[in-house]
């Protein structure tokens, strides 16, 4: 007679190949001793490494046995021995490790199957939470990879995707995992994707230092930049490197290097403006917006003349792409060479000492579209002489009503009125202006 125990695994044989499965596909549960892990923190993290990265449901920690219990595939429970193996280390004993410890892990097959690389990094100098959250995010937004998890009391980043993406996260961590110095070069990565279509593209990857812009706000704002001005999608800033790390199609991080380069800098009165001629990769509407300028500002030193020049600019000039950079006391735009040229005159207009009497100024424009806006070739800067600013608050709805120009912007900031339209309307508008200094003048 075959005994209750002897039959058990038989039955699991027979019903395993009735179902396509092996016996090492079949989840057991298995239980792994932890000699070091103890603290509530680092065993929450352990287990939320052990099911993202092998991908188990069933993880628990047995207070009694000091264990963590698992119920997996032998493959599963291998990766997750392996983890435990690498993570279960007295305090301070990451510093014996290897920068990184590397694991080939055989997923079944399916969408998750090109994700074998597993790496554990342990990091030198970048450990504090803050820096270890700032790389997680580096190494998930960059690199793409979604299973990104710290363990903090290791200073490790552990890390599964597929082999290509995780050397690209290998070589971000080496780059980032420095001391912070002054001085330092970009550094590049070109990245070969095995998956073709935008991922193929977006193929070159920097690490931006910066050497004067290094506040929060600071990098706030270039990281603006980046994304608007240059296209980029993929920008993560770390503190405490005064970095930038960014990754797009070569053409798009060229236009980003530039832009870093001329605003990493504090305000330079006098300076000249800075320019691109930018060669879209995506074609289309995108490729007509091909001239980039970075305007330093001499006389508008208050934000809100900066934030009213930036309206002038989108409304008169009809740029979507104007950045205010604030240590530089710059304004960072992207548009078509004519709205590029517009933009240029405006704020040679603008960017001038408050001086009463001044004449008003007029430019010819020929927008590079077609339909009504084309029309609106005529601007004009008015700067009121004999007019308050509630007057002059009041003209420029005057003239957006009775003139029919909606591109009317007054900036009491800039002591200015610019308004753009077609001849006929300036004109009229001209008149409305006239009148309006000689009741002030009376």
């Amino acid at each position: 007679m075959i005994s209750r125990t002897g039959f058990l695994p038989i039955a699991v044989l027979f019903a395993c190949a009735a179902f396509g499965q092996t016996a090492a596909d079949t989840p057991t549960e298995q239980v792994l001793p932890l000699r070091f892990i103890d603290t509530p923190d680092s065993i929450q993290q352990l287990t939320d490494l052990l099911m993202v990265m092998p991908v188990i449901r069933d993880v628990s920690y047995d207070r009694a046995r000091k264990a963590m219990v698992i119920r997996g595939t032998d493959e599963q429970a291998a990766l997750a021995r392996w983890l435990v193996q690498q993570l279960d280390k007295p305090a301070g004993g990451q510093a014996a490790q290897p920068g990184t410890a590397s694991y080939e892990y055989h997923p079944p097959a399916g969408r998750d199957a090109p994700n074998t690389a597993v790496r554990v990094f342990y990091l030198t100098h970048a450990g504090m939470p803050a820096d270890l959250h700032e790389i997680r995010l580096v190494l998930r937004s960059v690199a793409d990879i979604s299973r990104v998890l710290p363990f903090t009391a290791d200073k490790a980043v552990v890390v599964r995707g597929a082999p290509e993406r995780v050397a690209m996260a290998e070589w971000l961590v080496q780059e980032l995992d420095q001391p912070a110095r002054p001085g330092r070069k970009t550094a590049r990565f070109e990245y070969h994707s095995p998956e073709g279509g935008p991922d193929a593209l977006m193929s070159a990857v920097r690490v931006l230092y910066l050497a004067r812009i290094g506040a929060p706000p600071d990098l706030q704002e270039l990281q603006q930049v980046l994304r608007i001005g240059a296209d980029i999608p993929r920008v993560s800033e770390i503190t405490a490197q005064k970095a930038l790390v960014i990754r797009a199609q070569p053409e798009q991080v060229a236009l980003g290097e530039w832009f870093a380069e001329q605003l990493d800098r504090l305000a330079e009165p006098g300076r000249k403006t800075a320019s691109y001629e930018y060669h879209s990769p995506e074609g289309g509407r995108d490729a007509l917006a091909s001239a980039a300028r970075i305007f330093y500002l001499t006389h508008i030193g208050t934000s809100a003349g900066r934030q009213e020049l930036q309206q002038v600019l989108r409304t008169g000039a009809d740029i979507d792409r104007v950045l205010l950079v604030t240590a530089p006391k710059a304004l960072a735009i992207r548009a078509a060479p004519e709205r590029a040229a517009l933009a240029e005159w405006l704020v040679e207009q603008l960017d001038q000492p408050l001086e009463p009497g001044r004449k008003m100024a007029s430019y010819e424009y020929h927008p590079p579209d077609s339909g009504l806006s084309a029309l609106d070739t005529a601007t004009r800067v008015y700067y009121p002489a004999h007019v308050t600013v509630p007057e002059a608050q009041a003209l420029a709805a005057k003239i957006r009503a009775i003139a029919g120009i909606p591109r009317t912007f007054y900036g009491s900031a800039l002591g200015a009125m610019v308004l753009r339209g077609t001849p006929e309307e300036v004109s009229l508008a001209e008149k409305l202006i006239e009148d309006a200094e000689k009741a002030g003048a009376q």
